[in-house]
């Protein structure tokens, strides 16, 4: 399968039960095939959405697999591969090879502030690792580092590089990159949903969303118009709509709201696992208005 980066790329939620321990697999799959049905363009399990950083390697790779096997070549299944340890990033993505992944998702590690030649190093280890797409998630606000086109630039070089997911807020960046790095990259908006129509705008064909959880029809109803009909008018009146939801995602915590929702259209994935919380009360009552105002709850 061609890896399809022109639309919208779903970060699912990883259900668990009802105190955050144990993943609920079945839950899962039948979250995989309510966002596949939605119409969304890809699959990329083991982001922020999914918890990554709280799950052992066997709850991951157990993730990876029932993503692959689920999705059964419906829709690509970009496999996230972040990790504190090149080693242990390079182990990720040779599973997602072996297990018949499209691809796979990378952002730098937490917790030390990467210097540039740290950077290269680590992702040169992990694209040449496999032979699978890799997209570069540039997060500064968790990383310490900012993938400036100046690092884009040098690590471009890998020939199995294909995008970066590009969360500074800043979309003004979308076109530096496109214009420091050509049609060697494509850039996907993503990291905070109430920016995806100045990215698409920007010049973003992709955006890689927690909120299709929620409402895939509708975030596949919002690129369409803004990327492939260029209809800004009714871009813009799915954005307004969309704008209520986005926002609380954003600013609540995006897994344990997106898990509080799920709950929210009968859809229910268990707790965050902790040290994550439940949303408050009083969030689980706006979310419960944004949605019904979508008239998914």
């Amino acid at each position: 399968m061609n890896l399809t980066l022109d639309g919208v790329l779903a970060f699912p939620a990883t259900p668990m039960d009802n105190a955050g321990d144990r993943l609920d697999l079945n839950a899962y799959e039948s979250l995989l095939g309510w966002i596949t049905e939605g119409g969304v363009h890809g699959i990329i399990p083991l982001g922020s959405t999914g918890e990554f950083a709280y799950l052992d390697p066997d709850e991951r790779r157990s993730i990876a697999e029932a993503t692959v096997k689920t999705l059964s070549g419906q829709v690509p299944a970009i496999i996230g591969v972040s990790a504190v340890t090149t080693r242990d990033a390079v182990a990720y993505s040779r599973h997602a090879q072996d297990i018949g992944a499209d691809g796979i998702l990378l952002s730098i590690p937490t917790y030390y502030a990467l210097g540039a030649e740290q950077v290269l190093a680590h992702v040169q280890a992990v694209a040449s690792s496999t032979e699978l797409p890799l997209i570069l998630y540039n997060n500064p606000f968790t990383s310490q580092v900012d993938l400036t086109t100046d690092l884009l630039e040098k690590l471009v070089e890998n020939p199995t590089l294909v995008a970066v997911k590009e969360a500074t807020m800043d979309v003004n960046r979308i076109p530096l990159i496109q214009q420091t790095v050509g049609d060697r990259l494509k850039v996907l908006g993503g990291g905070f949903d109430p920016y995806a129509l100045p990215a698409f705008v920007a010049g973003a064909r992709g955006w890689t969303t927690g909120m299709a959880n929620l409402v895939p029809r509708l975030c596949v109803q919002l690129h369409q118009a803004a990327v492939q009909d260029r209809d800004l008018d009714r871009a813009q009146q799915l954005d307004r709509a969309l704008a209520p939801l986005a926002n609380l995602l954003v600013n609540n915590n995006l897994s344990a709201a997106v898990k509080c929702g799920l709950r929210l259209i009968g859809r229910p994935a268990g707790a965050p696992r902790p040290p994550l919380q439940p949303v408050r009360p009083e969030v689980e009552e706006q979310l419960r208005t944004a949605l019904t105002a979508l008239d998914q709850a």
